[in-house]
């Protein structure tokens, strides 16, 4: 498939192209994890307002890429340890006791590895920021004092890797919104690798090897200009 052999570890795992596949889901239980972000954090309104639609995209029309809500949970697939995990988290406390619950897939990571992903988890949800001096100092002002009180535990999702903010900075640069999307999923289409679980492929960010050797014609047919193309080979190369 893909013109690349098939290829079976002692886990288990397919290797079938770009799409790694655990045929026996049912024979494994993924690991759990727990950790407690800074107060206030509303994971829910976070999470939905992370992997919503754009404004200009009709709901119905969006498709997601990398992120995913899935029955009140979040699914990511990530590099971990040169390997693809899918972390899929979800909230377990409160708004002003907040904890967060994690899981990987596959099972079985390595201590060093396992530590690693909920690492990157701790990142993307932004578990460090702490809100409460920026609350203090807009509370100062009765509107924005009425928005904080709105929105209050609202927090960014982040890329996983600071290498990933950098190539979809890129991408987006003097361009509209929908578009960027559209050449990122072609991005990560093209060089990314999935994570297939329950019946559904999560993606992967392409690896910055991948992109080095990635030739100018085909980022160039994926309607990245030239100047994006050489400068994302740059980074790649400087992040492999």
């Amino acid at each position: 498939m893909n013109g690349q052999p098939e290829r079976k570890s002692r886990r288990g795992v397919w290797t079938l192209g770009p799409v790694l596949i655990w045929p026996c889901e049912a024979a494994f239980q993924a690991m759990e994890f727990s950790f407690r972000p800074r107060a206030p954090y509303d994971f829910g309104r976070s999470m939905k307002f992370g992997t919503a639609p754009p404004l200009s995209q009709r709901p119905e029309l969006f498709v997601p890429l990398l992120d995913h809500y899935v029955g009140g949970e979040y699914r990511r697939a990530i590099w971990v340890s040169e390997q693809p995990v899918l972390l899929r988290l979800r909230a377990a406390g409160t708004v002003e006791r907040p904890v967060i619950e994690g899981a990987t897939w596959p099972e079985r990571l390595d201590a060093a590895t396992q530590a690693e992903a909920e690492s990157v988890a701790r990142r993307i949800v932004d578990a460090e920021t702490n809100l409460g001096e920026f609350y203090r100092l807009i509370r100062r002002d009765r509107h924005l004092a009425r928005l904080a009180d709105a929105f209050r535990g609202l927090k960014i999702f982040r890329s996983p890797s600071l290498y990933e903010s950098l190539v979809c900075s890129v991408l987006e640069q003097q361009v509209n919104f929908n578009f960027a999307g559209q050449v990122k999923a072609a991005l990560v289409a093209r060089y990314g690798t999935g994570i297939e679980f329950q019946g559904a492929s999560y993606p992967a960010f392409p690896r910055p090897e991948r992109l080095t050797c990635a030739p100018l014609e085909e980022l160039r047919g994926l309607k990245i200009s030239g100047q994006k193309a050489a400068c994302i080979r740059g980074l790649s190369a400087a992040a492999a």
